[in-house]
C-alpha cells in the first residue's frame, strides 16, 4: 500500500528491474542525441561520488567557477523536490529557520511579551491523538477570545522521554492592549496566569494547574534562543500518530501577527485568487511517505511552468549531464539565505518540452537509477516508522541504568 514515487515514461511503477532495454529496442534520444552511453559513462552517472574528486554535495557548497549565471525565466531548471513540511528531517530545516525569523520579528515588535507553556493532562484523554484533536481548536479560542490577546505565535513540541508522543505548546504572546495591561509597558502577570488556569484547567479540564507556566520576557534575544531550541532543531523521531496523518501544524500565528509579518516583508502580501480551470488534485499522502520521498526526485520548471518530474536525485542528473548522457548544462544560482549570499550549482536541460522529461526518465529507468531511488525510499520509510520505537527504547534504557546506579550508590 506504500507509495512508489518513481515512475517510467509510460506511467508504470518501477518493479526493481535494472539493466538496459531489450535487444532491438529503439535507443531513446533527445534533440537528436542518444541518451544511452558506453559502459564507463553509465557507471559515472550511476555512482554519485567520483573517485579522486569531490562529491556533488561538496561541489555545491564550493563557489562554482566558470559557470554561467542561471536565468530563471528562460532556463529549464532541474530542482530537487522536497516535501515542504517542517517535520521533514531531510529538507525541512529551511522552513523552520524561516519561522524562527518570523518569531524574531514578532519579539522585536512586541511591547509586553510573555512566554506561556500549556500542557495536557494525560488522564483526561485516551491517547495523544484524541487529545490533540480536541484541544487544538480551543487553543486559538483561549488566546484570542477568552484572553483578548491579538498578537501571538505558538510552536508545538512532542514529549519524547515518556508516553506515545504527547504534545505541549510554547506560546509567545503580547499583553499590550489587553485587560491585563495596567499601564503602558506593564502587565499584571498574576491576573493573566489566573485567567489562563480558570479556562484551561477549570472550565475545560485540559490540564492541572501545574501544567500552566507563564514567564515574563525580560530579554528579547534570550527568548529567541529559547524558541530556537524547540523550533530549529528537528525532533529525534516522529510519533506514529503524527506520521500517519496527512497534515500537522508545527507553528501557528494569529491574524494580527500575520499582518505584522506582512509589514516586515517576511510574509507575502495576500493576493486575490485568480480563476483557474478545474483540475483533478492528487490525494495527499501521509507525513511519513512525503518525508521518505523528500529530495529523492526532481521537478523540471521552465518560466514558472511545471514540465514534469524526474525519478532521480539532482546529483544523478548533474553527473549525467557532465558525462554527456543527458543534453543539458550546469548553471550557478545566487540566492540569499539565513547565513547570507551564497551560490549553488543547478542542472539545466537544453529543451523545454515534456517529451524531453519523459525520455530522460526512460534513460534513468533503463540504467537502474529509478530502482535505486525506490530502494532508498523504502529504507527511509522503514526508518521513519520505526524511529519512535527506537527513541523510546533508548530512553527506557537510560532511565533503567540511572535508577540502578542510584540504588547502588545509596546502598
Amino acid at each position: 500500500m506504500s507509495k512508489r514515487p518513481p515512475t517510467t515514461a509510460a506511467g508504470s511503477t518501477d518493479g526493481g528491474g535494472e539493466g538496459p532495454p531489450a535487444e532491438g529496442a529503439p535507443t531513446p534520444t533527445v534533440a537528436g542525441r542518444p541518451l544511452l552511453g558506453d559502459g564507463e559513462a553509465v557507471m559515472a552517472a550511476t555512482l554519485p561520488p567520483r573517485s579522486g574528486g569531490l562529491s556533488l554535495d561538496q561541489e555545491e557548497n564550493k563557489s562554482p567557477q566558470g559557470l554561467k549565471l542561471l536565468d530563471p525565466n528562460n532556463d529549464v531548471m532541474v530542482i530537487p523536490e522536497y516535501s515542504g513540511g517542517k517535520l521533514d528531517p531531510y529538507g525541512g530545516t529551511g522552513k523552520r529557520i524561516a519561522d524562527l525569523r518570523k518569531f524574531e520579528a514578532l519579539v522585536a515588535a512586541m511591547v509586553r511579551a510573555v512566554m506561556l507553556t500549556l500542557t495536557i493532562d494525560r488522564s483526561q484523554f485516551e491517547n495523544p491523538e484524541q487529545a490533540f484533536d480536541e484541544v487544538m481548536p480551543k487553543l486559538s479560542r483561549l488566546l484570542s477570545e477568552r484572553l483578548g490577546v491579538k498578537v501571538w505565535a505558538r510552536v508545538a513540541e512532542v514529549q519524547t522521554k515518556s508516553g506515545d508522543g504527547w504534545i505541549h505548546w510554547h506560546i509567545l504572546a503580547d499583553l499590550a492592549g489587553t485587560r491585563f495591561e495596567t499601564r503602558p509597558g506593564f502587565a499584571d502577570l498574576r491576573a493573566f496566569n489566573a485567567a489562563v488556569r480558570e479556562c484551561w484547567c477549570e472550565r475545560w479540564s485540559i490540564s492541572q494547574p501545574a501544567g500552566v507556566d507563564t514567564q515574563l520576557v525580560r530579554s528579547k534575544s534570550g527568548i529567541v534562543g529559547y524558541i530556537a531550541k524547540y523550533l530549529v532543531k528537528p525532533w529525534p523521531a516522529i510519533p506514529p500518530w503524527i506520521g500517519e496523518r496527512k497534515l500537522f501544524r508545527l507553528v501557528g500565528f494569529s491574524k494580527a501577527a500575520n499582518e505584522l509579518l506582512r509589514l516586515t516583508g517576511l510574509l507575502p502580501e495576500r493576493r486575490e485568487p485568480r480563476w483557474r480551470r478545474e483540475q483533478r488534485k492528487r490525494p495527499l499522502e501521509s507525513i511519513f511517505k512525503r518525508c521518505a520521498a523528500s529530495g529523492l526526485m526532481c521537478k523540471v520548471i521552465h518560466g514558472g511552468r511545471w514540465l514534469g518530474r524526474l525519478s532521480a536525485k539532482a546529483e544523478h542528473v548533474m553527473l549525467a549531464i557532465q558525462s554527456g548522457l543527458i543534453p543539458g548544462t550546469l548553471r550557478r544560482r545566487v540566492f540569499e539565505n539565513a547565513v547570507g549570499r551564497s551560490e549553488k550549482v543547478i542542472a539545466v536541460l537544453n529543451e523545454a518540452s515534456r517529451h524531453v522529461v519523459d525520455r530522460v526518465n526512460v534513460w534513468l529507468h533503463a540504467h537502474g537509477l529509478s530502482a535505486r531511488i525506490e530502494s532508498e525510499y523504502q529504507h527511509r520509510l522503514t526508518e521513519l516508522c520505526d524511529g519512535w520505537k527506537m527513541v523510546c527504547e533508548q530512553n527506557e534504557t537510560i532511565v533503567r541504568v540511572g535508577t540502578r546506579e542510584c540504588l547502588e550508590h545509596a546502598s
